[in-house]
């Protein structure tokens, strides 16, 4: 009996790489004939899949996956194993807990492709990766090999051919198994290959290659990693030691999903990028449609057609900035710890608001006055409710502003608040906060990329006043019309009635404050502060999401890290007169 006993991460490895009972009877170019080798029970859960995120169901009861000991420094063995290469770490302590049970870490191993765009096994949205590592895991205290015996974590990776062979990728050195059959590794840290973030889709499946056994609960991470090239490269020459055959590709197609449901434990975005560049066709197609070229290319009805799809400039940026509609289950101002896995950003290193702290603002005598026209002007318009903020959008909008960039046209303003005195602005200046934000949002005039400088946005803090009566433009954007519904007429609105009377500013390279967070903004933050009526504030704290029926405030973003940025002022006037007038008291003070 012992001759015949083997570990438990041996009997799952000769199931998941059974090349050696199977050598001579499948490989990944003949993967019709499988369903006559595979062994599986009834042929309706397996896998891969491609995970089609529209049809992806939040499930409530999903766990996060609580991962421990995979922070541990393992030695162990790589191993060519005739179909992929594995590594099984000695003595492993990793576990992972989920809403199946407790899982212990047994192995992880590569499938990969031939050549870009190719080499996962699952996929989604029919996006594949490059590379798709599998950590495998058993069920504790399992001893039937059912359903639920083993928890499979997939990570998908996209290559990029410009990273440097450094960490893991290193340590993990493929070209020692080009031939060989094993290499030693020491004090690895399998965490390495994991995302940050480990929300994740899950579904019953089974093994990926014969015999195909449908006993695998897979959880495929969201979040991708990224491999090197130079590390493909090396995997792509390894052969079996047996046959001399290349293992690359060896990744199994996508099979039937057969009914099955594709859960999710987080309601965070999974292809962010994707309603970015929808945004985009349709703001590039309303740019076109009035062009002379676009009107000889098509005919009368087709851009008719495209008309009746395209939005106006306003409503766009409105969608992208507000993306409550593509978002609005995803996202909220009470999980912005999750921001960072739901936003679209270059480098995250602009992300807005910001903290602007005074002493560090350089002056920079290039940055022009603001040259602001048609605010003046008395429009009509509509003050809408848009399920995170409320906005008033003119009709036929004639104002535009001059800056050091260019000119911008202007297309709305919203507003940001806060549940109680005290917070409410987005930006803050030395740490204090304003009561209500308000953001001008101006499109660049002949500008059709949507890169760093595509908006220039105005933001100006109020501060409350509670005896302040509620008149003038308060009066005109009546909040408590669109405490429930959606929208209200407004008439006769002059813009500039919720501007200070000096246009000094702070200026610096940012973001949208909400996902997609888009790193396409240029900020110009007032100096000056406007006051808002205390019943206005109380007004807005009582407005509702339509569809939710939640309450929209407080709806401001806590400021983000300067990473590094300078902001810049056009104005050498003392930002805060009375702080300076504070202290100058407390030296005359201690003079005397």
């Amino acid at each position: 009996m012992i001759a015949f006993s083997f570990s438990s991460a041996t009997i799952i490895a000769l199931l998941l790489n059974s090349a050696l009972a199977l050598e001579k009877e499948w490989s990944y170019s003949m993967q019709d004939q499988w369903p006559n080798i595979c062994v599986t029970g009834n042929t309706m859960r397996q896998s891969p899949i491609d995970i089609i995120t529209a049809d992806v169901q939040f499930d409530e009861s999903l766990i996060p996956l609580e991962m421990t000991g995979f922070d541990i420094e393992y030695d162990g063995t790589f191993s060519n194993e005739g179909i992929n290469v594995r590594f099984t770490p000695d003595n492993s302590q990793a576990t992972t807990r989920n809403h199946l049970g407790t899982y212990d870490f047994l192995q992880f191993h590569f499938h990969w492709g031939s050549q870009t765009g190719e080499g996962s096994e699952h996929q989604v949205d029919s996006d594949a990766g490059e590379l798709e590592i599998h950590f495998v895991q058993r069920k504790q205290n399992e001893t039937e090999m059912v359903g639920d015996y083993l928890g499979v974590i997939a990570v998908i990776a996209d290559v990029d051919e410009d990273m440097e062979l450094t960490g893991p990728w290193l340590q993990l050195n493929a070209s020692r198994i080009f031939v060989a059959n094993e290499s030693s590794v020491i004090g690895f840290r399998i965490d390495q290959l994991l995302p940050t973030n480990r929300d994740y889709f899950t579904y019953e499946g089974s093994f990926t290659s014969p015999p195909c056994s449908e006993i695998v609960n897979w959880f495929v991470m969201k979040e991708r990693i990224t491999v090197p090239g130079a590390y493909l490269e090396q995997l792509r020459q390894i052969q079996c030691e047996s046959t001399g055959q290349l293992l690359s590709p060896n990744f199994r197609l996508p099979q039937d999903i057969a009914g099955r449901v594709v859960r999710t434990n987080s309601q965070a975005a999974v292809r962010p990028v994707l309603s970015l560049l929808i945004g985009l066709v349709l703001l590039n197609l309303l740019l076109l449609k009035n062009s002379a070229e676009f009107s000889e290319t098509y005919s009368s009805t087709t851009v008719e057609i495209m008309i009746a799809f395209s939005f106006s400039s306003a409503t766009i940026i409105a969608l992208l900035l507000n993306s409550a509609l593509a978002l609005e289950k995803e996202w909220s101002y009470s999980m912005q710890d999750q921001w960072p896995n739901i936003c679209v950003t270059g480098n995250t290193m602009r992300q807005s608001p910001i903290d602007i702290i005074t002493a560090d603002v350089q002056f920079d005598e290039s940055l022009i006055p603001l040259e602001m026209t048609g605010f003046d002007i008395e429009y009509d318009g509509t003050f809408s409710n848009e399920g995170i903020n409320v906005r008033f959008t003119p009709d036929n909008s004639q104002a535009t502003t001059r800056n050091h960039l260019g000119t911008y046209d202007f297309l709305q303003f919203h507003f940001h608040w806060g549940s109680q005195t005290g917070e409410g602005s987005e930006h803050q200046v030395d740490s204090d906060a304003g009561e209500l934000e308000i953001h001008f949002v101006q499109r660049k005039q002949n500008e059709t990329e949507m890169v760093g400088d595509y908006l220039g946005v105005i933001a100006v803090i109020a501060d409350v006043d509670e005896d302040m009566e509620l008149t003038g433009p308060w009066l005109q954007l009546n909040a408590s019309k669109i405490i429930v519904a959606n929208e209200s007429s407004v008439v006769g609105f002059r813009i500039d009635q919720l501007l200070p009377t000096n246009r000094d500013y702070f200026t610096y390279e940012g973001s949208f404050t909400s996902p997609p967070c888009s790193e396409i903004v240029n900020w110009f933050v007032m100096k000056e502060r406007i006051t808002v009526p205390g019943a206005y504030l109380e007004q807005l704290r009582q407005i509702q999401c339509e569809s939710t029926g939640q309450l929209l405030g407080p709806n401001f973003r806590l400021p983000q890290d300067i990473a590094g940025r300078v902001v810049r002022t056009n104005s050498q006037a003392v930002v805060r007169p009375v702080l300076s007038l504070l202290v100058g008291l407390v030296m005359l003070i201690l003079l005397l």
